[in-house]
């Protein structure tokens, strides 16, 4: 029996998209139900090479096919970012399931629009979803009144939703969110995967790989990675580790990926008096990023305000065994309290995170049972071919295919 086709539209590697390895991971499992093909927005010097089964379209090539276009069943991996844009146009050209990312798209919206000077296109998008409030807010804008939180409070993805088949999000929290405005349409929470390194990425052990990373293997290491941003709320982690500094063992906290502004960042640390105590590594390839995990004793993993995201850093910094702390909040409330430190959302005081950091920085068995419990827990219910599985059969049954 010959599989179904599939046209699944995402960036791959070397698209510094963690969307782009999150899809590239699941295309060995799917290609065994699925004949897949995978449109990107044209083809990269870099791409990896495809399982055996999977073809790379760029976009131009794609549209030139017009009856493949047409009678081909569309996935369509939704992100927040400039590098989702045609998958954004696309989602909208021709219906397809959703798997929505990042709950807000808000920032993508305002690149494609105001960024190009098309101010009439941001309104429009914005009293479409939020009616006479969101025309306001927009002239407002217009006028450079603007605060940057707006973004994430009027999401902007109805457009994106109503033109979709069915939609798959990661957390309860977005899964909630989208229902309230689907209602009975097709709706699937499917977890984010975890797709466990293999022994040729990773060191044998955490001395290893503390070794090849150059760290001080007599140091705790309290770790945040992936793009620092704002609301990453880095500032937070440096703040309650500068409060707490003399009451842990000698450490060093890593910042593993690029920096949005290095400038600020900088005088952060010499504010806090934790200059000499931080590493900044810049953007690391996948490789060299889980390495870092491995070497890590605790990673810091918080997020606020939030565009309804699931973190795939966080899902395998678990994975890989690592003690982690969060904020009680959106998605990262889905984890059970054993698996993760959570704590009270709070950005006007480290107090919850202190208290955090102290219990796991000064007791190895509590670090190591909790990473224990997080690796348990992820590599059963985020494990990879059950998430490909629950991706299938949701597309199986809005497309009434036959199992």
């Amino acid at each position: 029996m010959s599989k179904p086709p599939l046209a699944i539209f995402t960036p791959l590697p070397p698209s510094k998209s963690g969307i782009a390895d999150y899809c590239y991971e699941q295309l060995p499992l799917l290609s065994r139900d699925w004949d897949v093909s995978v449109v990107v927005a044209k083809k990269a010097r870099g791409t990896p090479i495809m399982p055996e089964g999977v073809e790379v379209v760029a976009l131009k090539d794609w549209l030139a096919d017009e009856e493949r276009d047409y009678r081909t069943p569309r996935l369509y991996h939704m992100g927040n970012n400039t590098h989702h844009e045609y998958v954004f146009e696309e989602a909208l050209r021709r219906p397809g399931v959703v798997m929505l990312h990042d709950f807000v798209l808000h920032h993508l919206v305002t690149e494609l629009t105001l960024a190009r000077g098309d101010e009439r296109g941001y309104r429009d998008y914005m009293e479409r979803d939020h009616g006479r409030l969101g025309g306001a807010v927009a002239r407002q804008r217009e006028r450079y009144v603007f605060s940057e939180f707006q973004q994430f409070w009027m999401p902007l993805n109805g457009s994106i939703l109503d033109n979709a088949q069915g939609v798959i999000v990661h957390s309860t929290w977005s899964e909630r969110r989208v229902r309230e405005r689907l209602g009975d349409r097709p709706v699937a929470r499917v977890p984010h995967h975890f797709s466990p390194p293999g022994p040729d990425v990773v060191a044998e052990d955490r001395a290893e790989a503390r070794s090849l990373m150059r760290m001080d293997p007599g140091k705790l290491i309290f770790m945040c990675i992936g793009f620092v941003t704002p609301p990453k709320r880095v500032d937070l982690t440096i703040r309650a580790l500068s409060r707490i500094a003399d009451r842990l063992p000698p450490f060093e906290l890593w910042l593993v990926g690029e920096a949005w502004d290095n400038v600020a960042l900088d005088r952060m640390l010499v504010e806090h008096k934790m200059k000499d105590r931080t590493r900044l590594t810049g953007y690391v390839a996948l490789e060299r990023f889980q390495l870092a995990i491995q070497a890590s004793d605790v990673i810091v993993n918080l997020r606020y305000p939030t565009a309804g995201e699931t973190s795939g850093t966080l899902v395998r910094a678990m994975g890989m065994g690592r003690a982690c702390v969060v904020f009680d909040y959106a998605s990262f409330a889905d984890y059970p309290d054993a698996v993760a430190t959570k704590i009270p959302l709070q950005t006007t005081s480290t107090a919850g995170l202190e208290r955090a950091l102290l219990e796991l920085g000064s007791d190895p068995a509590r670090r190591e049972s909790l990473g224990r419990r997080a690796s348990d827990h992820v590599r059963a219910m985020h494990a990879l071919p059950r998430c490909v599985n629950l991706y299938t059969a949701f597309m199986r049954d809005v497309w009434n295919l036959d199992r």
